[in-house]
């Protein structure tokens, strides 16, 4: 270590266990306002958060406050941030060559909800300040932050942990975001006909042009009469289930996970194994009828994939596909259509769940209107949030959803599986790949762990990068036995 590091060392190890500076009070009481304008940028509908007169019905007494909406209370937005001592933190680590700030752990604890009219104070300590660590993003140091929320009577009503990465970023070597390409099925001229077909739409089947018999896979020679010579018939699509398998690891990226992967038995009687897509990976059998399709499932490959009967979009090639795929940027590919289970109309019962038990999956489309309106409803005005060109300074290819904004989806995705009388204790994430506009995040979870009317969900959010969120979420549920 070279006497400069050890210096910036001894300097940023004075910050460590100091508050920040005073106590600061949010600008503005929970208000229903601001609870409908977060609400409405994660689509949660939950009524406890937005119906008075169900809320006041229901075990909570009256409205509350979506809990991962805490730290919203009492950011600053657009105030100018006081000379306080990490605003002083932060300069000497850009100064030092860490000019670029990302948050990537957040972990809040609720003591209580919170209820219109409540007035939240935060008081904040700097935790530690790791030395330079190597990242994804470039060499950079952690900054670990503790937020203490007290109400107008200096009860505490929560506490969060809040990491940052101040990093080189783009300075040094950019890192990748492009999606890795599907392989490329092989071509011959034993495969020509089927790949021919598949370009035009067509699902085609390799046909005995002495004999008539179909066969495929696709090979050179007739195996009834011997015979080279060959056609092709169209297939009509439909088809059983003959045998199917659900991958879930190892995990590739070019591809969404879970996968379920099924061998079909077409009406024309020959087999075909692809993709079975927008389906709950539960509700697949053996048996179960489908239509098969042609999608470009990323530019330049169009390939067959099921769906169930009934659910064939008609789409029969790239034409009809490529256009929504070659419309999203950073190499990520468009899922035909996004799943989004009803919430829950009443509350689960402790004893209604078992550990193991899975979360339907859940899509959510990623915009720039709702990466801005996630933003501005969480009160986070870093301007990589709204501002493409300072998202390209650091390296990033357009604005990016902000933490608390993918907080709220989490915190809105266990309510919407546990009901709307459900309590949420804590909500702790840890990001990974960026979510960006024209993507796709698809959460999904499972119960990792019952205690008494408390479960505790596994959940994770992939998008076509890889895997944005990761994390745990406690919440309480009705108690056992109870009505």
């Amino acid at each position: 270590m070279t006497l400069a590091a050890e210096a910036l060392d001894a300097r940023l190890e004075g910050f460590v266990g100091r508050e920040i500076g005073p106590p600061e009070t949010g600008p503005d009481p929970v208000n229903a306002p601001m609870i409908r304008h977060f609400c409405e940028a994660v689509g949660d509908a939950c009524p406890a958060y937005l119906d008075a007169d169900w809320a006041a019905r229901s075990r909570h007494g009256g409205l509350v406050a979506p809990p991962a909406m805490l730290q919203a209370w009492a950011l600053r937005g657009l105030r100018p941030p006081p000379r306080d001592r990490l605003v002083e933190l932060l300069a000497l680590l850009r100064e030092a060559g860490y000019p670029d700030v990302v948050a990537t752990d957040c972990e809040q604890t609720y003591e209580r909800l919170l209820r219109p009219g409540d007035r939240v104070t935060l008081r904040t300590t700097i935790e530690s300040v790791s030395k330079e660590k190597t990242t994804a993003l470039g060499p950079g140091r952690f900054v670990d932050l503790r937020l203490a929320f007290e109400d107008a009577q200096g009860a505490g009503v929560g506490s969060q942990r809040f990491r940052l990465l101040l990093f080189k970023g783009a300075g040094g070597a950019a890192p990748s975001l492009e999606r890795p390409r599907r392989p490329r099925p092989p071509a011959s001229e034993d495969t020509r006909l089927f790949a021919e077909g598949l370009a035009r739409g067509e699902i085609r089947i390799e046909r005995c042009a002495a004999c008539g018999r179909l066969r495929h896979p696709p090979r050179p020679m007739c195996p009834a009469c011997r015979s080279l010579a060959r056609d092709f018939a169209v297939a009509s699509g439909r088809g059983i289930v003959h045998s199917f398998t659900v991958i879930h690891h190892p995990q590739f990226p070019p591809f969404s996970y879970p996968l379920v992967v099924a061998l079909v038995d077409l009406e024309e009687g020959t087999r075909l194994v692809a993709d079975l897509v927008d389906v709950d990976p539960a509700a697949v059998a053996i048996g179960m009828a489908v239509e098969a399709e042609v999608r470009e499932v990323e530019e330049g490959l169009a390939l067959p994939v099921f769906v169930a009967a009934g659910r064939a979009s008609g789409r029969r090639g790239p034409e009809g596909a490529g256009g929504a795929a070659r419309a999203l940027g950073a190499g990520a590919a468009a899922r035909p259509s996004a799943r989004v289970p009803a919430a829950r109309a009443s509350t689960l019962r402790a004893d209604e769940v078992a550990v193991g038990d899975a979360l339907p999956p859940l899509d959510v489309p990623i915009t720039v209107t709702g990466i801005v309106a996630g933003a501005i409803a969480s009160r986070d005005y870093q301007d990589v949030h709204h501002d493409p060109g300072a998202a390209r300074r650091q390296g990033l290819p357009n604005v990016f959803m902000n933490i608390l904004t993918t907080n709220g989806y989490v915190g809105r995705y266990a309510t919407d599986w546990a009901g709307p009388e459900a309590v949420l204790r804590s909500i702790a994430i840890r990001l990974g790949v960026p979510n960006l506009p024209g993507d796709t995040m698809t959460l999904g979870g499972r119960v990792a762990a019952l205690a008494g009317d408390e479960a505790t969900l596994a959940v994770e959010g992939r998008n076509g990068l890889g895997v944005h969120v990761s994390g745990t979420v406690r919440v309480g549920l009705r108690p056992r036995g109870g009505p």
